[in-house]
């Protein structure tokens, strides 16, 4: 579980909900795990990002999203494929 302050670092990644083409808010969304806990992911800020209750929710069913080192967020469908 995040401390206080990494939840908050994390809501700071974004201005919006990091998947592809979603306009929700980052104060509308979840502080989660961009690599979900249950493949790895550990619990940190590197490994945050906002997400909405719907995309939260397709990440459960194989859905990914990725910040690349320059600072771009990339979404993938389960079959690998990135959302443009």
């Amino acid at each position: 579980m995040l401390t206080s302050v990494q939840r908050e670092m994390v809501m700071r990644i974004a201005r919006w909900c990091t998947s592809a083409g979603c306009s929700v808010p980052a104060r509308h969304c979840q502080a989660d795990h961009t690599l979900d806990h249950r493949f790895g992911g550990e619990t940190s800020t590197a490994n945050g990002g906002p997400l909405c209750g719907h995309h939260n929710r397709l990440k459960n069913q194989g859905y990914s999203v990725w910040l690349d080192p320059e600072g771009y967020w990339h979404t993938y469908r389960p079959d690998g494929e990135e959302i443009l």
